[in-house]
């Protein structure tokens, strides 16, 4: 994912009916992409845009590889089922405040 222009910048995912989240990871390169770098990140969720969630927050420093975002006490038999139809990723700052952001890989389990 790349994006420019102002914050935050958003990633949505849609699905077509209502899906268990058990994990989501991101993929961040702080050497490779430097100012690019998210190191605040919400995750909302929900059935669409009119009723979004906070369910968690990530805030790093210099992330390099896989970054689990935690699933904690959100729902489920086991605390740590998300159930939804859509997800919502915003990126809110990046290293250094630049201002375009990217995220080299996304896994939802």
């Amino acid at each position: 994912f790349r994006s420019e222009g102002t914050r935050p910048h958003h990633i949505n995912i849609h699905f077509p009916h209502l899906v268990s989240i058990l994990s989501i990871r991101l993929y961040l390169d702080f050497e490779a992409d430097g100012s690019f770098t998210p190191t605040r990140i919400f995750f909302l969720a929900g059935t669409g845009y009119h009723d979004l969630i906070l369910f968690s927050e990530l805030d790093m420093r210099q992330p390099k590889g896989w970054v689990d975002v935690p699933l904690e006490n959100i729902g489920g038999d086991d605390g740590k089922t998300l159930r939804v139809f859509l997800v919502q990723i915003q990126i809110a700052d990046n290293h250094q405040n630049g201002k375009d952001a990217r995220v080299r890989g996304l896994k939802v389990y």
